[in-house]
């Protein structure tokens, strides 16, 4: 969700933020759409449609920043190594702007995730599959 709502956000700003001009003739506008559109529609129905078990809003959230974190080094790896940013949105920030641009996202992450959670519990509360006991747990 977070990918898709940044993508056409930056998107619709300027197109160049996310895609640079020499590959814009390379990637079918389809290819956007399948990428960066379906997986909004298709979390919704998942969500709608399957009850999931998730941890505890703790556990969850630090697997989330994990992610995070690991996703950014991917990034920072990306200019080291090779020289160039990952999103060409970068190229138009100041290091200052960049550290605000990643903070809020990261933010903006973790609260994508806490409204998830809290449809996930809205949509199927107390369902019998939601809250899984172990094997031995069970009574006959």
């Amino acid at each position: 969700m977070a990918t898709s709502l940044l993508f056409w956000g930056l998107y619709l700003a300027n197109p160049e933020f996310v895609v640079p001009k020499w590959a814009v003739n390379m990637i079918p506008r389809w290819h956007n759409h399948v990428t960066h559109t379906a997986p909004i529609m298709f979390l919704l129905i998942d969500t709608i449609l399957t009850c999931h078990h998730a941890p505890n809003r703790k556990t969850g959230s630090i697997v989330i920043w994990g992610l995070y974190f690991f996703y950014l080094g991917i990034i920072f790896t990306v200019r080291t190594v090779y020289g160039h940013w990952l999103y060409p949105v970068f190229n138009h920030l100041s290091n200052e702007m960049i550290f605000v641009f990643l903070a809020s996202g990261g933010i903006a992450l973790w609260f994508l995730y806490l409204i998830g959670d809290g449809l996930n519990a809205m949509l199927w509360g107390e369902a019998p599959h939601s809250n899984p006991t172990p094997a031995s747990a069970k009574k006959d």
